[in-house]
C-alpha cells in the first residue's frame, strides 16, 4: 500500500506508544490516555496513521466531556481557543 499523501511506498510499521493529556485547566486533573499500538509511518513525507483501539477512544471522549459535531471539533470552540495560540502573530 503506498502513502495517502505522497504515494510513496516507504513506509514503516511499527510498535508505538502514544499518551494523550487533555488540554484545558479544567482536565488538569484528568489521568492521561495511555496506548501502545501499531502506526503506519511514510519515511518519505512523515505522514503517519493509526487506529486507536474502542476502549482508548471511549476514555478520550469521556475526557473531553463533549460530543464531537459533524467536522470533529466540540461544539463552538475553535482549535485556536482551545489550545490558546488565537492572539499568536501571523
Amino acid at each position: 500500500m503506498s502513502c495517502k499523501v505522497c504515494s510513496s511506498f516507504q513506509q514503516l510499521d511499527c510498535d508505538a506508544e502514544l499518551n494523550f493529556t487533555f488540554p484545558g485547566l479544567s482536565r488538569t486533573n484528568l489521568t492521561s490516555v495511555y496506548i501502545c499500538h501499531r502506526v503506519l509511518i511514510c519515511l518519505d513525507c512523515g505522514y503517519a496513521e493509526l487506529v486507536i483501539p474502542e476502549s482508548k477512544l471511549e476514555r478520550l471522549k469521556q475526557g473531553m466531556g463533549e460530543p464531537l459535531n459533524g467536522n470533529g471539533h466540540r461544539g463552538n470552540i475553535g482549535s485556536s481557543k482551545l489550545y490558546g495560540f488565537g492572539s499568536a502573530a501571523r
